[in-house]
C-alpha cells in the first residue's frame, strides 16, 4: 500500500509538470504542441501523422536496441540491473499510466517549454542532468537520457508536432519498464554442472 502511494504521488508530480509546462509554453511561445518554427513546414494534418509515425519508429528502435545493449554490452548490463528493482517496485497497474504520464510531462518541459529557449542541444543537456541515480551507471544514464533529449528534440523541431516526441518516449518508458521488470536479478553463484543449467546467471 504505501508503494502504491508513493508512486501515486510521482504520477499527480507528472501530471503537474506537465499542466505547468504546457501552461508556460502556451503564454510564452504560443503553443504547447507545435514548435513555432519547425524546419519542414507541412500542413497541419501531415505534420501529425509524420511526427506519430516517426516517433513510433524511434520508440520501437530504442526499444529493440536498448534490449539489445542490456544484454550484450558491459554499461548496457550494469544499467540494467541497477533500473530493474526501481521497475520492479512500481505496481503493474501504474506502470502505464506512469509511462504516460511521465512521457508527457517530460516532454512538455524539456521540448515544448525549453527547446525555444535553450535550443535542442541545451535542453537535451538539462534533461540529461536531471536523470540521476545513484550508483556506477550514474554516468551511462545520464549520458543515455541525453542522447534520447537529442532525438526526441530533433524530432520535435524537424516536424513541428509533440505529439511524436511523447509517443515514442510513452513507448520506451513502457517497454523498458516491461523487459526491466521481467530481468532477473544477479546473483555471484555460478552453476557447477559445466554449463549445463545457466539459469542463474545473469541475463
Amino acid at each position: 500500500m504505501q508503494g502504491m502511494r508513493r508512486w501515486a504521488v510521482v504520477l499527480l508530480a507528472y501530471a503537474a509538470v506537465g499542466l505547468l509546462a504546457g501552461w508556460v509554453a502556451s503564454i510564452v511561445w504560443g503553443s504547447a504542441w507545435v514548435h513555432p518554427e519547425p524546419w519542414f513546414r507541412v500542413s497541419s494534418e501531415l505534420k501529425l501523422l509524420l511526427s506519430l509515425s516517426l516517433g513510433a519508429v524511434l520508440g520501437v528502435g530504442v526499444v529493440l536496441l536498448s534490449d539489445s545493449l542490456s544484454r550484450g554490452v558491459g554499461w548496457g548490463r550494469t544499467l540494467a540491473e541497477e533500473l530493474a528493482p526501481i521497475a520492479r517496485s512500481i505496481p503493474p497497474k501504474l506502470s502505464l499510466p506512469l509511462a504516460m504520464l511521465s512521457a508527457t510531462g517530460e516532454e512538455l518541459l524539456f521540448r515544448a517549454a525549453l527547446i525555444p529557449a535553450l535550443g535542442v542541444f541545451g535542453a537535451a543537456l538539462v534533461f540529461g542532468l536531471l536523470h540521476q541515480m545513484p550508483g556506477p551507471a550514474r554516468l551511462a544514464w545520464a549520458l543515455t537520457a541525453t542522447c534520447m533529449g537529442l532525438c526526441f528534440g530533433l524530432l520535435y523541431v524537424a516536424v513541428g508536432s509533440i505529439w511524436g516526441p511523447i509517443l515514442a518516449h510513452a513507448i520506451i518508458n513502457s517497454m523498458n519498464l516491461r523487459m526491466l521488470r521481467k530481468r532477473e536479478a544477479p546473483t555471484a553463484t555460478r552453476t557447477p554442472l559445466g554449463g549445463v543449467l545457466r539459469s542463474t546467471l545473469p541475463r
